[in-house]
């Protein structure tokens, strides 16, 4: 466990491959990777071959933490490094890193060859399997000592009981009630979708002494990078791969990087049947999580066709999964994506609109409320 880096961070300019970008120039980059749309929160830019920036005020610090964690670990290379990390007056954080090489296997995959795409994935494993390897150190959280920050432990103020750090992983899976029954209070519901997070999950999910791994938290191919190097005489090439998008990384159950690549399949290519490739399958642990959502999705489309209200869907009607352009529906229902499918910026735009709108606001899904 570290303590939080004070900010703001600057690495010594020694230890740069090129000046660091001004905030100017940040702003200024054109090459927009994620957030060009109005409503983001959050933008990641390149800026030149040697830096990637992520600026807004959804971001989170522990991100910037969690890559000096693993450079610490050596996983110099596959992980990005943190060059420089500061807060505006404004809110917003900046967090300037390394650019690594290579393309995403999101977009190099439907031209892979099936031989490719094993080679990757090998690789890929030996990563994670490194990244697992990774010291415990007691307890389930983030390095920094604080709370868990994948999406499904998120309340505001992140009370200890629903977001951690837990000593055990039963306290974890007790908290998923504990979330519940705040929600049902919320919603002016009786939590019986709580009551049988804990006489039937807890028993399922908790193995006691079972010890927390550290887990990247968000196995999907936008944040694999892939990058070709030269291989045997066989083959003629090989694949060097990394991972980015560390934000919500920590020590989670040991089935945890399974669930969360499980959760964010899309169930449109083999994608869904290769990724075991990459990481221990735990199926039956990943269906008993997928009932928690399904069990949120449920009751908050209950409640909302209770009253008949006119529900606006929050997300753009181009973000993957949805099937409505959006519109409002007099008396009907309009479910957002899952909160572990929603990216932090998305995340932050729903709970922004909650607060400026009133909504039945479930962590799981959001929908707002005329």
């Amino acid at each position: 466990m570290t303590a939080p880096q004070d900010l703001p961070y600057f690495r010594d300019s020694k230890d740069l491959p090129a000046p660091l970008p001004t905030k100017a120039e940040i702003l200024a980059s054109t090459d927009i990777l994620t957030g060009s749309e109005p409503w983001a929160f959050r933008k990641v830019v390149a800026v030149s071959e040697f830096y990637i920036a992520k600026y807004g005020p959804s971001n989170s610090q522990i991100e910037g933490e969690n890559l000096l964690f693993l450079e610490r670990h050596n996983f110099r290379g596959v992980a990005p490094r943190l060059y420089a990390m500061w807060r505006e007056d404004d809110g917003t954080l900046f967090i300037v890193m390394e650019r690594l090489p290579g393309e995403t296997l999101q977009s190099l995959w439907p031209a892979l060859e099936e031989a490719d795409k094993s080679c990757i994935l090998a690789r890929t494993r030996e990563l994670l399997s490194r990244v697992h390897d990774v010291p415990h150190e007691g307890f389930f959280g983030s390095v920094d000592g604080s709370h868990l920050h994948h999406l499904i432990f998120y309340w505001p103020n992140y009370p200890a009981h629903v977001s951690g750090p837990f000593t055990t992983e039963r306290d974890m899976i007790k908290g998923f009630a504990a979330k519940s029954r705040l929600e049902a209070q919320n919603n002016s519901r009786i939590s019986y979708l709580a009551d049988f997070y804990e006489e039937q999950l807890v028993g399922s999910l908790a193995v006691e002494g079972r010890a927390p791994v550290f887990t990247h938290c968000d196995l999907q191919r936008k944040n694999i990078l892939v990058e070709v190097v030269e291989g045997t005489a066989e083959n003629g090439k090989d694949f060097r791969v990394s991972l980015v998008d560390w934000e919500s990384a920590g020590w989670y159950p040991v089935y945890w990087e399974y669930f969360v690549a499980f959760i964010s399949l899309k169930w449109d290519d083999d994608w869904c049947s290769k990724f075991v490739q990459a990481v221990d399958s735990w199926p039956a642990e990943a269906a008993m999580m997928k009932i928690r959502n399904l069990g949120h999705v449920s009751s908050i489309w209950n409640d909302i066709e209770g009253v008949g209200a006119v529900v606006i869907n929050q997300m753009p009607s181009n973000y993957p999964g949805h099937w409505n352009s959006g519109g409002v529906h007099n008396n009907q229902s309009l479910i957002d994506e899952p909160a572990d499918r929603l990216s932090s910026d998305n995340r932050q735009h729903a709970d922004h609109s909650a607060q400026k709108h009133g909504v039945i606001c479930d962590s799981s899904i959001c929908t707002m409320l005329s």
